[in-house]
C-alpha cells in the first residue's frame, strides 16, 4: 500500500511539474538522419526506381495473371504500392517543396 501511495505521489508530481521531470528540450540528434533519409527518398533516383518498379510489376500481373502463383501475386501487388508511394513521396517533395509526409 505503501509502494502505491509513493508512486502515485511521484506520477502526479511529474505531471503537475514537468520541469523537475528531468526530461531534455530537444531531439536534435534525430533530425538530421531523418532530413537525410527524407532527401534520399525525394530524389531523381527513388523516382526512376518507383516508375520502374511500377511498370515492371504491372507489366508482369497483365501478362502473366493465369501462370503466376497466387503468392507471386501478392508479392507483385505489395511491389506496386510500395513504388507508387516512391513515385508519389519524390513528385510531392517536387511539387510543394516540403517532405514531412514521407516520413
Amino acid at each position: 500500500m505503501k509502494k502505491t501511495k509513493t508512486l502515485l505521489l511521484i506520477v502526479t508530481l511529474a505531471i503537475t511539474l514537468p520541469n523537475i521531470a528531468l526530461a531534455s528540450g530537444g531531439v536534435s540528434e534525430f533530425t538530421e538522419p531523418l532530413e537525410k533519409f527524407a532527401d534520399l527518398l525525394g530524389g531523381p533516383w527513388i523516382k526512376a526506381i518507383g516508375c520502374l518498379g511500377f511498370i515492371i510489376a504491372g507489366a508482369s500481373l497483365a501478362f502473366g495473371r493465369t501462370t503466376l502463383d497466387d503468392h507471386i501475386q501478392k508479392v507483385l501487388w505489395i511491389i506496386i504500392a510500395l513504388s507508387f508511394v516512391l513515385a508519389a513521396s519524390s513528385f510531392v517533395s517536387n511539387f510543394f517543396g516540403f517532405s514531412g509526409a514521407i516520413l
